[in-house]
């Protein structure tokens, strides 16, 4: 894997495009990006957009990123390539799993690096009360 600047776009095929902007900003990009043309994938990165282990806290604007990133994997799947969300803290191991998630070896695009792990979306069916409703879940406020 390479990394080049936006300066360096010239000098051949882009296998992906890595994107650490904000919302408005990475609108720009992906306009940008459909405009020029080519299938080269774009992968928003943010820090702190979701929680997925206690004591995680939420950047609303990181999670803004992610909401439009969803989008963009809707109405662009040709061009969508997925969301990694960072650690607070870097690891001696993040690196090499970020490496990972961006060369499609993890088969995720909505994931999020904690530890030594990368964590991945998923639903799961909701249990039933007694009553036969379901359960609602989660941790948020109450």
């Amino acid at each position: 894997m390479r990394v080049v600047t936006i300066d360096e776009l010239d000098a051949g095929p882009v296998a992906g495009v890595v994107s650490l902007l904000s919302v408005e900003a990475t609108v720009s990009l992906l306009q940008a990006l459909v405009a020029a043309g080519g299938d080269a994938p774009l992968w928003c990165v943010t820090r702190g957009a979701v929680s997925v282990v206690d004591g995680d806290v939420v950047d609303p604007y990181a999670s803004a990123v992610w909401g439009l990133g969803r989008v963009i994997g809707l109405e662009h799947p040709d061009r969508w390539g997925g969301l990694i969300d960072l650690p607070t803290a870097w690891g001696e191991r993040t690196s090499g799993l970020l490496c990972s998630v961006l060369s499609g070896a993890t088969g995720e695009d909505h994931t999020a690096i904690r530890g030594d792990e990368v964590l991945g979306c998923r639903l799961s069916r909701a249990t039933t009360s007694a009553r036969g409703r379901p359960r609602l879940g989660g941790r948020g406020p109450r």
